[in-house]
Parts: structure tokens; C-alpha cells; sequence
């Protein structure tokens, strides 16, 4: 049956997420060894190099002219602020300078007019298809100062002090029962299945089945440590 609940607590597991991660990590880099892993990082490879090509280097006519009409006649400063506000207006450009500097460093580079908004729009594809706008959507405004977290005012020892009393004595969870209640310490000197129970029984919810196997497991690898020890010492 599947079992799911929101909340897990205590040292058990703390630890059963420490496994789970060390097996996902696991999990992760035996998938990135499988054939398609590999097919897929070297198309992403390549990727990188033809859009650090657009980005850097020049493009031949040929290609240029896939995407527009190839312009490269004297300007103006008037006809490039005209061509500009035309482009911007055209297109779903986003203004920010970062991508500004890339869209004027393409037109440059690739000796286009500045004076015809053809050349925009050419450039523009071409860097929308590469993905080479730095800034794919309008900066954010700058958000207002975080406030300073608030910093508890008792010294180590005081919030230790506090921690244990806590644990000792604050009562977390009524057994039904037995009608007892029990502290956090209580909990922990119970055995796994009663203390499952308890937890469970805190959070009104039921755990899943991977944490119950988890726990099975621990309470074996327990009960062989004890015996390998017993054994040990005699």
C-alpha cells in the first residue's frame, strides 16, 4: 500500500535522507554513463560551439541571408535611432543593456548596416534561435533590503540548556493506548515500532512504506552489530 506523510522527524530519519541522496547521486551518475547520456552531452557540446561561434565569430553571407536581407550601405545617426525605435517596437526584444551590447556587437561584427532595421531584425533571429540574449526576460527592479535575521540573544550554553529541559520534559504525544504521554527522550528509549507508531501518531498521518523498510533495516543491522560484538568478546 502506498503511504505518504508530509512530516519526518529524528535522528533515524535524518539519516534515512542522508542514504537516499548518496543513492540518487549514485542513481544519477550511472545514468549519465548510458549511451544516450553520452549522445546527449556531446550534442550539448556542440551546441556550445556553434552559439560561442555566433557570439564571437563572423558568419558567412550564406547564412546570414536565411534570415534577412543582407545590408551594408553608410548611415546616419538619424536613420539608426529611427531604425532602432522601429525595432524595438516590431519585436519582442527585451531592453536591458547586456542585451543590447550582444545585438550591437553582432551587427558590427558582421559589418550590417546600423541604419536599416533589417539589420536588427536579422541579428535578432539569429541571436533569439542560439539562445544568446543574456537577459530573456526584463531585469527585475531591485528589491528592498532584507532585514537583518533576528539573532537569539542567550549564549550556547543557555539554548542547550533550554534544548535539553525541552526534550526531558515538554510532552510531544498521548499514547491512546496506554493513555501516557511521552516526552521526546521518552520517544527514543522506545523500540522502533512503538516509536513509529508514536511519530505516526504525532503528525496524524501514516508513513510510507520506504521509511518502514528503512527502519526494518536499521533494526536488523542493529541486532547483527550486537551479535558480531557478543561474539567478539567472547
Amino acid at each position: 500500500m502506498n503511504r505518504a506523510r508530509d512530516h519526518r522527524s529524528g535522528p533515524a530519519y535524518d539519516q534515512y535522507l542522508l542514504d537516499r541522496q548518496a543513492e540518487i547521486a549514485a542513481e544519477q551518475a550511472a545514468a549519465a554513463q548510458t549511451p544516450e547520456a553520452q549522445f546527449k552531452s556531446a550534442i550539448d557540446e556542440l551546441h556550445a560551439e556553434e552559439r560561442n561561434a555566433v557570439l564571437n565569430s563572423l558568419i558567412s553571407d550564406v547564412n546570414l541571408a536565411k534570415f534577412g536581407t543582407i545590408v551594408r550601405s553608410a548611415f546616419t545617426e538619424e536613420q539608426v535611432d529611427a531604425a532602432m525605435e522601429q525595432f524595438k517596437a516590431d519585436t519582442d526584444y527585451v531592453r536591458s543593456p547586456a542585451n543590447a551590447s550582444v545585438l550591437v556587437n553582432f551587427i558590427v561584427r558582421n559589418k550590417l548596416s546600423a541604419g536599416v532595421v533589417g539589420s536588427y531584425l536579422l541579428a535578432h533571429k539569429i541571436l533569439q534561435l542560439w539562445a544568446a540574449y543574456p537577459d530573456a526576460a526584463t531585469p527585475a527592479p531591485i528589491a528592498a533590503p532584507v532585514p537583518a535575521p533576528i539573532v537569539d540573544p542567550r549564549t550556547p550554553s543557555e539554548i542547550a540548556t533550554a534544548n535539553y529541559r525541552e526534550r526531558m520534559t515538554k510532552i510531544v504525544v498521548y499514547d491512546p493506548t496506554d493513555n501516557k504521554p511521552y516526552t521526546e527522550y521518552d520517544l527514543e528509549q522506545c523500540d522502533s515500532a512503538k516509536e513509529r507508531r508514536l511519530r505516526r501518531l504525532m503528525e496524524g498521518r501514516i508513513g510510507n512504506d520506504r521509511y518502514d523498510t528503512y527502519l526494518e533495516i536499521q533494526d536488523i543491522k542493529q541486532q547483527q552489530a550486537a551479535e558480531l560484538a557478543r561474539k567478539l568478546a567472547e
